[in-house]
């Protein structure tokens, strides 16, 4: 029997490949920055052979170690798992079309797929997205009472360490509170709880649970100690409450209208419309955004990818009000889609006025020339609308100017998901970046690779020292090198071909070196920024950045420069 493709089976086909895009395109650029090198580390480290097991996500490390021992460490591989759980989500929402409708999963799966915050956090290695995949498809699962899949999938959730307990307390909390604010009766929802836990131990949940900690927390007996990881997640969440604040909490306070200007609007506006007409999942929508933005920001320990638990209830209310949108409009759907064309043409072009007026200054050349576009636009727009609506309908003109203001949206969220994935020429600059961005790793590897080539005919067995430069990521770019090591001082009595220093220090020794200097990370001031800078910031992204600078120094008696007494590196 032949299945007709249907068009909502096409948009889930759709959607799907433009996760997977958003997600896989470039995927190993910038490099690993300071924050995702440690966990690839310890990903590398396991493969090596290493037994010690030293993370608060073990299941990124254990299956990122399986893969680099495969087929080699690479900063595709160490990103592969997260852009992997980012594009499931996807996958999530489908199977969950029955609890939010199908349309309003379609919609979620979409927006979830194009957001800033969701593709930032796919495309970094130390990604929340794998704990945040396993948690809502074990809840989807559970309650659809697929109990042997569910048990499987807690099992890994567990493995995923933190960022799955961030989101159980999250769930957790948001749940209790709903309760007592609304006055529900908490006995019929215990009750029921009971009831599916039962089902799940009668239906053997717990077998695969275990199954699934026991096979994969140890590699399929390949790694014994991984198993007993499994609370490693709760024991980092737990001690991450006595850890001392690190960022400045305007970064996390402009990073959703920064970034997330959709959603803000679309999903809190309609979330106050909602709950004030008695709406309840809206309600509790409503109630689990500013939960989690508290616990983020009150948590010492949290870090600016936690910020897409804030954006997750956000994106449902949004996907409501896109629905909300699309009904509206449905009877007179063809006048309504003009009027919103027309609309987002004349605001790009306010917009486009009104940035020309704020960068040149009020006198500026062609001033008034501007601010009549600025306003003639607006005004043109308005009358579109009032024309509209009295030819047509009120509903049709509303319809009318929210798909245009939804189109540009829409516009405004991939321009701004391009430079948060940090493919953009700053990514340092990006308030969605977890850490400083390496600006020239690709030039320290090339250079050294050109060093030991010419000295033993192999471009990574040349000994190189790294003397008191405490970077992750120059730990990640060295490892193909086979003879590196790092020490805190210089070593005495020893005389290496390379050495790489900071740049206040210099080889120690009787050798005569020959050095070039070469800036290694790029770091935005967030927590020293004036108002001024941050309104530059968001118009230009531009702002003051602090960046590190390494020398690597070549031993002059190896050097082809040496012989040739050019003085610098090749």
């Amino acid at each position: 029997m032949k299945h007709r493709l249907t068009l909502e089976s096409a948009l889930w086909i759709t959607v799907a490949a433009v996760a997977v895009l958003f997600r896989m395109i470039h995927l190993s650029q910038p490099g690993l920055n300071d924050s995702e090198a440690q966990v690839a580390l310890q990903a590398a480290s396991l493969a090596g052979g290493s037994t010690v097991l030293a993370a608060s996500h073990p299941l990124y490390v254990l299956l990122t170690g399986a893969m680099f021992a495969l087929l080699g460490p690479t900063t595709f591989l160490a990103r592969l798992l997260p852009a992997l759980a980012g594009a499931g989500i996807a996958g999530v929402l489908y199977l969950g079309r029955k609890y939010l409708g199908r349309q309003v999963s379609l919609l979620a799966a979409f927006l979830a797929a194009v957001d800033p915050g969701f593709v930032a956090a796919s495309r970094q290695a130390d990604s929340p997205m794998p704990g945040m995949l396993l948690l809502f498809l074990f809840l989807v699962l559970f309650l659809n009472r697929k109990h042997k899949l569910a048990g499987a999938v807690l099992g890994l959730g567990l493995l995923s360490g933190l960022h799955f307990w961030q989101g159980f307390v999250l769930l957790a909390v948001t749940t209790g509170l709903y309760m007592l604010i609304t006055g529900r009766n908490f006995e019929p929802w215990l009750a029921g709880a009971k009831k599916l836990a039962a089902e799940f131990f009668l239906q053997k949940g717990w077998i695969s649970f275990l199954a699934a900690i026991l096979l994969v927390g140890t590699l399929m007996f390949t790694f014994p100690g991984g198993a007993g990881e499994v609370l490693a997640g709760l024991t980092a969440y737990w001690q991450g409450w006595g850890a001392a604040f690190k960022d400045s909490i305007t970064q996390y306070v402009l990073l959703l209208p920064s970034y997330e200007l959709l959603l803000v609007a679309a999903g809190i506006g309609y979330g106050i419309h909602s709950i004030l007409r008695g709406n309840r999942r809206s309600q509790f929508l409503m109630l689990s955004f500013l939960l989690a933005l508290i616990l983020t920001l009150v948590y010492p320990a949290r870090n600016v990818l936690d910020m897409v638990w804030v954006v997750l209830p956000l994106l449902l209310l949004a996907s409501d009000a896109i629905y909300a949108l699309v009904r509206l409009s449905q009877d007179n759907w063809l006048p309504s889609a003009g009027l919103g064309l027309a609309v987002a043409i004349l605001v790009t072009f306010a917009l486009y006025s009104g940035l020309l007026i704020f960068t040149q200054g009020i006198g500026g050349q062609n001033m008034e020339i501007r601010i009549i576009s600025l306003v003639g636009a607006l005004v043109v727009a308005a009358i579109l609308i009032i024309l509209m609506a009295w030819a047509w309908s009120g509903p049709t003109g509303v319809a009318g100017l929210g798909m245009g203001l939804l189109a540009l949206g829409v516009c405004y969220t991939i321009g701004q998901s391009y430079r948060a994935a940090g493919l953009g020429a700053f990514p340092e600059q990006e308030l969605w970046r977890n850490s400083s961005r390496v600006v020239h790793p690709e030039l320290l590897v090339s250079t050294l690779e050109s060093i030991s080539a010419w000295n033993n005919g192999t471009t990574n067995d040349t000994p190189i020292a790294v003397i008191d430069v405490d970077s992750p990521s120059l730990h990640w770019e060295l490892r193909n090198f086979k003879r590196t090591d790092f020490y805190s001082a210089f070593p005495a009595g020893d005389n290496p071909e390379i050495v790489i220093t900071t740049i206040q220090s210099s080889p120690a020794s009787s050798f005569s070196y020959t050095g070039q200097d070469l800036e290694w990370n790029s770091d935005a001031e967030w927590g020293s920024l004036t108002s001024q800078e941050w309104l530059n910031w968001y118009l230009k992204r531009s702002l003051p950045v602090v960046s590190k600078t390494v020398i690597v120094w070549g031993r002059t008696d190896i050097m082809p420069v040496g012989q040739s007494g050019t003085g610098e590196l090749p």
